[in-house]
């Protein structure tokens, strides 16, 4: 229930914090009920467009009981678009609890600039694994 206004919050700041991108197109959207990995849940992902470059930022909750200080986690994600593409993040890690946030940019020139299409999120998959060296399983 907390999430929701967080989420805005952070969308906004995303949007001001990113200047080269504020005039192109945007679509955020909200799951319910949040995606689940390895007990975190990512409950949003904002995108903004302009011409042949992607910014996407996944949020997500990474609870408190899942660390003690030295624990890592790894996610790897790709986020879906409804007139087709995909876009597969490199995996990033967490070390921290709370509400959290990943940035990652994109560039779709080799494939035709299809960023310069309006982009609407349709879904997004994440996995996951813990400890530093842990193996991802594959995304697809």
């Amino acid at each position: 229930m907390f999430i929701r206004p967080l989420f805005g919050i952070a969308l906004g700041l995303a949007v001001v914090t990113t200047p080269r991108f504020a005039a192109a197109g945007s679509d955020h959207k909200v799951f319910r009920p949040a995606i689940d990995a390895n007990g975190h849940s990512f409950y949003g992902v904002s995108v903004e467009d302009e011409r042949c470059m992607l910014a996407l930022k996944i949020y997500y909750f990474a609870p408190k009981a899942l660390y003690d200080g030295r624990t890592v986690h790894r996610f790897r994600a790709k986020v879906e678009f409804a007139r087709g593409g995909s876009v597969f993040t490199r995996t990033f890690t967490n070390r921290r609890t709370g509400n959290r946030s990943h940035y990652y940019t994109h560039r779709t020139r080799r494939r035709g600039c299809w960023a310069r299409n309006k982009v609407r999120i349709k879904a997004i998959k994440v996995v996951s694994c813990s400890g530093r060296k842990c193996k991802l399983p594959k995304l697809r």
